[in-house]
């Protein structure tokens, strides 16, 4: 009796999962959620296919003229979840960019090395583009010292 109680349960319980797979279109038509603001004519959220460029995302958005464009990679792939700020070109001269700075670039600053420069490139490619300055500090290396020495040469 009680195998035929098992029996049971177990094929109500096979009978009420859903079987269906999910299909590589309904993968593909998830969508990710991308923020943008700053210098551009339609800020908001805009839900993109996965693997997007930035490019594709300006367009969408209109840039003003006042639009610092030659700080941003056009190519950046983006994810769910980025937050894209577009700056007016009147940025602070001699600054460098944490969320767009080359290696070269980030390696100007005081105490900022090859390897640091690339954690912080890492850490902004894993984790999307830096929300405000002392988000560097949660790049392995760069302490309170480490940033008091940099927070003024550097901008988002």
């Amino acid at each position: 009796m009680r195998w035929l109680l098992i029996l049971f349960l177990l094929a109500v319980l096979a009978f009420s999962i859903d079987m269906d797979p999910f299909s590589a279109e309904q993968i593909r038509t998830s969508g990710i959620q991308v923020t943008i603001e700053g210098e551009v004519e339609y800020p908001g959220v805009y839900t993109l296919e996965p693997y997007t460029e930035l490019q594709d995302l300006l367009d969408l958005a209109g840039t003003k003229e006042t639009a610092d464009l030659d700080v941003l990679n056009p190519q950046t792939v983006l994810k769910d979840g980025d937050c894209v700020i577009i700056r007016a070109k009147d940025r602070p001269a001699g600054r460098v960019s944490i969320n767009t700075g080359t290696l070269e670039d980030l390696c100007t600053l005081p105490g900022i090395g090859e390897t640091t420069a690339a954690k912080i490139i890492e850490y902004r490619e894993t984790n999307g583009y830096y929300q405000t300055l002392e988000d560097i500090k949660k790049v392995k290396g760069i302490g309170d010292k480490k940033y008091e020495n940099i927070e003024d040469l550097i901008c988002l």
